[in-house]
């Protein structure tokens, strides 16, 4: 399964994408609405990933930047990092936290976000 997911990979980063085709990406991962005057919720998480798209954890690497492997990886850091958990424990939102990243909202997010990208290289 390792050697399927490396070859899927290979092949995000073989996919050129720009700014408009991220804004496209989002909007078919369910990030943000199709519409054409985005709320400013909606702008502030399409400025977030865009940021992300370009300078996240390893997406400025030659043969990184300005692919789709680069446009999953800023989805995955920002559901990972950045994106809001609801807190109903008290904790500093850890416990909520890590169930959306492993089981709820933000694995569903991720998830959507690698079929999206696959989809890119059929």
């Amino acid at each position: 399964q390792f050697g399927i997911f490396e070859q899927a990979a290979q092949s995000l980063a073989k996919v050129s994408m720009t700014r408009g085709g991220l804004k496209d990406y989002l909007k078919k991962v369910g990030l943000v609405k199709d519409e054409e005057k985005l709320s400013a919720r909606a702008q502030n998480i399409m400025d977030e990933v865009s940021r992300l798209f370009e300078v996240g954890r390893g997406n400025n690497l030659p043969g990184v930047r300005g692919t789709a492997w680069a446009a999953f990886n800023a989805i995955t850091e920002y559901a990972d990092y950045f994106r809001p958990a609801r807190n109903q424990n008290g904790d500093g939102g850890f416990n909520a936290r890590a169930k959306s990243i492993l089981f709820g909202s933000g694995a569903n997010l991720k998830q959507k976000a690698w079929d999206e990208a696959v989809a890119l290289v059929r």
